[in-house]
């Protein structure tokens, strides 16, 4: 992959990084002078819809078919939840066996295997904390922009977030010990409306249809 984005470098007059982290990659290890941030075009629709108040449970949902969002529901099951008893529901497509049994072996944590869009939308807005750790830093994660536009809490780990702006509208944790200490922390703590405002602040300037397009406009035609 890396020799293949060497490649394609000085093959077009134009590059856009969804992230701030990707441009400096293209910039910086590649040599590439055409490239540009570019924040990601949304479905015009999208308005923070979050709700104040508590939750019922953290959620992590992923495509649980991929290998390493697996690796990340088994994670969360053997090093947090194993220790904390707080209500913990994984979500997502085609999960194994083995996660299965390993998820409806505590009493505090289950799995929904292959919930609807309505369905999954409806648990990400009932989750007090959504929780989204990721091994990949590259990109930006539209599950996690789906959560803070429709969610409350959002508990990430640096390769998730790094680089794409939305730090402030986080809260991150790298490791189980800090994991476990944050979600105490937010298991207490209603989500406000300052909280919602503060996401309204950030997302509604970054990602606007509008302003991507005027600027698409004048980076091709001047």
């Amino acid at each position: 992959m890396r020799k293949y984005e060497q490649s394609i470098v000085t093959k077009a007059t134009a590059f856009w990084g969804v992230t701030h982290k990707d441009v400096d990659v293209y910039r910086n290890e590649f040599g590439c002078k055409t490239i540009d941030y570019l924040s990601l075009y949304l479905p015009p629709n999208w308005e923070i819809n979050s709700q104040t108040g508590m939750g019922h449970y953290c959620l992590y949902q992923a495509d649980l078919s991929v290998d390493v969002n697996e690796k990340a529901a088994i994670w969360l099951l053997e090093k947090v939840f194993s220790k904390l008893k707080v209500p913990f529901v994984i979500a997502g497509k085609n999960p194994s066996k083995k996660l299965e049994e390993l998820a409806h072996k505590e009493m505090h944590t289950c799995l929904v295997a292959n919930p609807l869009g309505d369905k999954m939308q409806e648990m990400i807005a009932k989750a007090h904390i959504n929780i989204l750790p990721s091994y990949h830093t590259s990109g930006i994660k539209l599950k996690l922009l789906n959560s803070l536009y429709n969610g409350r809490h959002c508990l990430v780990n640096d390769a998730t977030v790094t680089g794409s702006g939305l730090e402030s509208v986080c809260h991150i944790g790298n490791d189980a010990n800090q994991i476990i200490e944050i979600i105490k922390e937010l298991n207490e703590q209603p989500f406000s409306k300052e909280d919602i405002e503060l996401r309204k602040n950030l997302l509604v300037g970054m990602f606007s249809n509008e302003t991507n397009a005027k600027q698409q406009v004048k980076w091709i035609w001047g």
